[in-house]
């Protein structure tokens, strides 16, 4: 048998398996003819958002006790004020993010481009006097 016939033999094949997902779709009442909500209609796309929970903490705080992921957190005001965060729900185990020594001022913003995991929770171990808001998901 030629190559040319197979590659006929096979995209008659496809198209009629196309054909029947296409035909269960239907009887399922799936159309994807129209918009998502949500949906960029101009440029046609599909946008999605990381949503985080903040939690403003001005004393050691398990800020999470489950698994989740850290992405970033903002320091208001501090003087003298460091930050170790653990992956637990209490100062020992996994360092997540070792000693940090804040420079003078407020309005810091640690905002990281894309989270970081840690599996058993995240405790914020402060030194000195801050106040901070932690974002998590």
């Amino acid at each position: 048998m030629a190559a040319s016939s197979l590659a006929n033999q096979a995209y008659e094949a496809l198209i009629q398996a196309a054909s029947a997902v296409s035909s269960a779709a239907q009887g399922l009442g799936v159309n994807m003819t129209g918009k998502f909500a949500g949906e960029d209609l101009v440029n046609d796309l599909l946008k999605t958002e990381t949503q985080v929970t903040y939690t403003n903490l001005t004393a050691d705080t398990a800020v999470k006790s489950t698994a989740g992921r850290l992405f970033g957190f903002i320091v208001n005001s501090h003087t003298s004020g460091t930050l170790k965060i653990w992956d637990n729900t209490a100062g020992s185990g996994t360092v997540l993010l070792n000693t940090i020594t804040f420079p003078a001022g407020s309005g810091l913003n640690y905002v990281f481009p894309v989270g970081i995991n840690f599996s058993t929770g995240a405790y914020f171990d402060i030194g000195g006097t801050i106040d901070l808001t932690a974002l998590t998901k």
